[in-house]
């Protein structure tokens, strides 16, 4: 008897979870895949301009997916002549709405990392290399060394020419790191 309960619960809310896995895993391999598969298709596009994006994204999903909860819930209430703790197990149970709230989810969460994937990982700073300077991707190429090369003259081909351990993303990685902290503000 135990175990049915259980197992209900897991149907109640594995399914969204699994979903979210999903996500957060396919988040996590779709851009490094792209990148490596499909050098050609990077997008010239800004960082901020790709930050803003996802955001939006991400706050839409926010946006929707409680409005979408919200109005299920009010529906199932008005519809029942009196509150009843019954009809909404039902619903909750109901394997389209668990389905329904794992898509949702699932894009929430899809756009957040994707969000936070962009640029920020591939900046480490770690004690035991360059004496805990910030470095592109864990290799011995400080940040501010590509900074450097770029304040000189040579452009971003000239740099992945003479540098291949670097791509295109960990230039842009490390520009956006320096925008980050320009913002930074001292009072």
């Amino acid at each position: 008897m135990r175990y049915r309960s259980y197992a209900r619960q897991f149907s109640a809310w594995g399914k969204p979870a699994l979903y979210s896995g999903a996500a957060i895993a396919a988040g996590m391999t779709f851009p490094r895949i792209e990148t490596h598969l499909f050098p050609g298709l990077i997008s010239p596009m800004s960082v901020s301009s790709a930050t803003a994006i996802y955001s939006s994204i991400a706050s839409g999903m926010i946006a929707l997916t409680g409005i979408v909860f919200s109005l299920t819930f009010v529906m199932v209430q008005f519809s029942a002549t009196a509150y009843s703790p019954r009809l909404v197990l039902l619903i909750a149970r109901d394997p389209v709405m668990s389905h329904a709230l794992g898509i949702f989810t699932a894009n929430f969460l899809y756009a957040i990392r994707r969000k936070r994937m962009s640029l920020t990982e591939r900046i480490t700073i770690d004690p035991e290399i360059c004496h805990g300077k910030p470095t592109i991707r864990g290799l011995r190429y400080p940040v501010e060394t590509i900074l450097e090369l770029l304040s000189s003259g040579m452009s971003v081909e000239d740099i992945l020419a003479d540098y291949e351990d670097l791509e295109r993303e960990d230039i842009l990685a490390a520009l956006d790191f320096a925008r980050r902290l320009s913002q930074i503000k001292r009072y």
